[in-house]
């Protein structure tokens, strides 16, 4: 069990199986769950977030570390910004709160804008300072292979 656990969201993601495999990993009576959230900018002139969506998206992020707070776990929300480089933001955030773990999803991206803005999972397992979990989205449809008699 980790005492540090940090989850990475980017608020776009279903948040269900990324709480409950961080929940599982940390101490119940001693854990922490720092939850880091990072506003991605566009560079240049006028730059803003990358995501139009980006209230929704903190929005979210803090609705679950209430909840979380609320279910009497020690959570902890932390933000920033960054441009074009989160996985490197994120691992500086581990290795200053000195997480033991960090769990993510898989990136957000599509395969259009994951090329201009990187895969940040892929990254962090190369950057981070500790372990990364990185959990799969939970499949909508399960479709059995039906074996023809």
């Amino acid at each position: 069990m980790y005492l540090k656990v940090m989850l990475a969201l980017d608020g776009s993601e279903e948040f269900a199986p990324l709480v409950s495999t961080a929940t599982q990993l940390m101490d119940e009576e001693r854990g922490q769950m720092l939850v880091v959230h990072l506003t991605e900018l566009t560079a240049g002139r006028g730059s803003g977030p990358l995501h139009v969506d980006e209230d929704d998206r903190i929005a979210r992020v803090r609705e679950q570390v209430t909840r979380l707070a609320d279910n009497g776990i020690d959570a902890k929300l932390v933000t920033g910004s960054t441009v074009r480089n989160p996985a490197e933001a994120i691992a500086r955030v581990a290795d200053m709160t000195q997480a033991e773990v960090i769990v993510t999803g898989p990136s957000g991206h599509g395969p259009v804008l994951g090329a201009i803005a990187g895969d940040t999972p892929k990254a962090l397992l190369r950057r981070a300072p500790c372990p990364v979990l990185v959990v799969p989205p939970r499949p909508r449809h399960r479709q059995h292979d039906r074996v023809a008699a």
